[in-house]
């Protein structure tokens, strides 16, 4: 490799060539290929210090700087990129279930998403309950496809009843279940009063 940059011309040492080893005139002969040359740089690291080894060519630390700039940029960009109003969204959402937790209810182990069984579960263990976040909305809409969801998740959780807590843009929460089981619910609270 050398002897092909020899021919092309002459390689022209480093700004540190004074504490280098390797400094051999006329021609410079270790400065080819050296990644710190001045004139025909190449990859490899041909500088040796002349007191002390440990010494690292000045280089070096400009170069690991910035590498480490453009990695920040980089870092920086791509967080500039993300989806600001669906980031919000799911802060929202993730503070609705909070707000649900602290008020009635304890969350059920891992995510309802993995094991199929609600978001929580009612302290005495009677409902589940998933919490939905509907941020752009005043008054919440109610999906039967998702109440129907969360009955069959209390049915595997080994809950007796499943309801939806829907909150709005106010974060105000409303809680929705079948007619037959608020029914059952009514009279299940009914005989423990007596």
């Amino acid at each position: 490799m050398s002897a092909l940059l020899q021919l092309s011309g002459k390689a022209e040492p480093c700004a540190e060539s004074e504490e280098c080893q390797n400094l051999v005139e006329p021609d410079y002969p270790s400065c080819f290929g050296c990644k710190y040359a001045s004139r025909f740089a190449g990859i490899y690291n041909r500088w040796r210090p002349a007191a002390g080894a440990s010494k690292k060519h000045p280089q070096e630390a400009v170069n690991k700087r910035a590498a480490r700039d453009a990695r920040r940029k980089q870092q920086s960009t791509a967080r500039l990129l993300k989806d600001k109003a669906r980031m919000e969204i799911q802060r929202l959402a993730r503070a609705a279930e909070r707000r649900t937790e602290r008020s009635i209810i304890k969350a059920t182990l891992n995510s309802g998403r993995v094991n199929k069984n609600g978001d929580h579960v009612l302290d005495d263990g009677s409902i589940t309950i998933d919490t939905k976040m509907q941020s752009d909305r005043i008054h919440p809409v109610v999906l039967m496809g998702e109440l129907i969801k969360v009955t069959q998740d209390a049915m595997r959780g080994g809950t007796t009843f499943g309801a939806l807590l829907l909150q709005n843009k106010y974060k105000q929460g409303v809680v929705v279940m079948f007619e037959e089981d608020f029914a059952v619910l009514i009279r299940k609270l009914k005989r423990k009063d007596l």
